[in-house]
């Protein structure tokens, strides 16, 4: 019974430190001039929009000397997709929909550190209140994707490799990880 508690206790210090963090990003990015955008957010944003209109993979690039609907090709897509996923699913302006996405990044990460580290992963998310976390995390970023993919990725090869028995599903997901790296 004193375990089951303990482990409870330390489940809530996981959800608080979780907590505490995507109220930060929320109010940072409420709070800053410029709601942490950088130039390379604001591309990502535009597709994001782009692709909620229908408009494709292209973004006007008056800024840098570009066209209008120019191919986005300098970045890879797979965070501004996932900002217009996140925009439908949620219903919010891509702006908020990209902070809601970057919070849901930090939750999955912290849950491959529970999955990892059991009981003692509220000790390992403590590194997320290190300020250049706080900060990643804030600013629209394809850096955030790119930090879970690869925390991802790790999980899935350490899977395979202590693992007895591989399974088509561990493979699956060590290959979506992987892609999702790459797309980052």
């Amino acid at each position: 019974m004193i375990n089951f508690l303990k482990e409870k206790k330390e489940d809530l210090f996981l959800l608080s430190t979780f907590s505490i963090i995507s109220l930060a990003i929320i109010l940072k990015s409420y709070f800053n001039f410029n709601g942490y955008i950088s130039p390379d957010s604001g591309y990502y944003l535009a597709l994001a929009k782009h692709l909620m209109s229908g408009e494709g993979f292209l973004i006007s690039a008056y800024e840098y000397g570009g066209n209008k609907n120019e191919f986005f090709a300098t970045w890879a897509v797979g965070y501004p997709v996932l900002i217009m996923l996140a925009s439908k699913l949620t219903g919010l302006s891509v702006f908020w929909s990209s902070k809601v996405l970057n919070i849901f990044l930090l939750g999955f990460l912290f849950i491959i550190l529970r999955l990892l580290f059991k009981k003692n992963a509220y000790i390992y998310s403590l590194v997320f209140f290190f300020s250049s976390y706080l900060e990643i995390f804030s600013f629209t970023w394809s850096e955030n994707l790119f930090l879970a993919s690869m925390v991802f990725f790790a999980y899935c090869l350490n899977n395979i490799i202590i693992s007895s028995e591989n399974s088509f599903i561990q493979y699956s997901l060590l290959l979506l990880s992987t892609a999702l790296l790459f797309l980052s």
